[in-house]
């Protein structure tokens, strides 16, 4: 695949994601990765007919999501003959997987599964859990018994530990954890257990369309080793990038086999009370000098810059891209400002063309 053609597949997709300007034209193909058996996936409007863009009759289809059946009288001369046609009810993707037939919404809120690593703010505490805004349809809730002790104690939780919930995470907090469990009216249930879940102190947040997000085995990754820059990239659109703490042991994160205990459970190890939290981090990055604390944001600001540039162009957002872009930056040395301009994207769009295409440069030599 050529720079050109997935710089047009790209703007495709931009026009799509952004309501598109301009004049709305005939059904439009979009380049489409995800399912299985899918064929022909076709931008429709809410009104759009669907009888021409699928193989099967409309009467022995079966109607998903974002789709309708619309009785009409048949043209002949038996005035009570009726004919059945496939409508779309929303703008999205049209998706036919055998004789199902259903509609992607474009700009769905994220449906949260378990095992999700997501990134949200906490709203509001009541009684024993937290109220945390992951951008679902519900606010999703974390128990108090959820959440790792300060001093990694497995026991049952108390009166004092219900008083002193604001200490570990209060409002406005911005925090790290898992989907533990997504029930069918909604409602969510996280959990912060470990070392690699608790507050997110500082950084930058980027917030992408949940739709480009590629899942990966590991949701964080580790950009700048020397300052301690990392990045987590939640499945629910939001991208932190910061300094996180003891990033070495926090990239290469277990298979989370640990985080099945039950509610009692405190943590997953033992080593979590040496684990530095979100507090803890604001102090020492209150004692760094000056030149520390520029040198630490300039980071934090191309890590979010590399995670915007991705942002821009449509391309999967995964920790793997958001280093390559940065390895990128690093060898144009690119700046700040270098990193916002259309040159740079286009050497990111011109590396993905490559990465996956390798044998386009032979096929033009031959």
């Amino acid at each position: 695949m050529a720079a050109a053609d997935l710089s047009q597949s790209v703007r495709m997709q931009q026009q799509v994601q952004g309501g598109g300007e301009g004049e709305r034209g005939p059904q439009v193909p979009l380049p489409f990765s995800g399912g299985n058996a899918v064929v022909d996936a076709h931008l429709v409007y809410p009104g759009d007919a669907l009888d021409h863009l699928i193989a099967h009759a409309a009467s022995s289809c079966l109607k998903g999501h974002g789709v309708a059946a619309v009785r009409s009288k048949a043209a002949g001369e038996n005035d009570n003959a009726t004919s059945e046609s496939l409508v779309a009810t929303t703008l999205g993707v049209l998706e036919v997987v055998n004789r199902l037939v259903s509609v992607r919404p474009l700009h769905a809120r994220y449906s949260p599964q378990v095992g999700d690593v997501v990134v949200g703010r906490v709203m509001a505490i009541s009684g024993r859990r937290w109220q945390i805004d992951i951008g679902a349809r519900r606010d999703a809730s974390m128990q108090l018994s959820a959440v790792t002790l300060p001093d990694g104690e497995r026991r049952r939780r108390t009166r004092d530990d219900q008083n002193a919930m604001r200490a570990a995470f209060a409002e406005g907090d911005l925090v790290c954890c898992e989907v533990q469990a997504a029930h069918r009216d909604g409602g969510v249930a996280l959990h912060a257990r470990g070392t690699r879940y608790g507050k997110l102190a500082g950084g930058a947040t980027v917030y992408v369309h949940p739709s480009v997000l590629k899942r990966s085995r590991h949701p964080f990754c580790e950009l700048d080793a020397d300052l301690g820059i990392g990045c987590v990239v939640g499945y629910n659109g939001v991208v932190w990038c910061g300094r996180l703490p003891n990033l070495q042991d926090v990239a290469p994160a277990d298979d989370g086999d640990d985080d099945d205990d039950d509610d009692n459970a405190g943590g997953v190890g033992g080593d979590d009370n040496d684990e530095p939290r979100g507090d803890d981090m604001e102090v020492e990055e209150a004692k760094s000098t000056p030149a520390e604390r520029r040198a630490l944001a300039e980071g934090v600001a191309r890590a979010a810059a590399s995670v915007d540039v991705l942002r821009r162009l449509g391309l999967p957002v995964h920790p793997q891209a958001v280093i390559a872009t940065r390895k990128l930056a690093d060898e144009v040395n690119a700046d700040l400002r270098a990193m916002a301009d259309a040159s740079f994207a286009r050497l990111v769009l011109e590396r993905e063309a490559e990465r996956r295409n390798p044998n386009a440069d032979d096929d033009d030599n031959m």
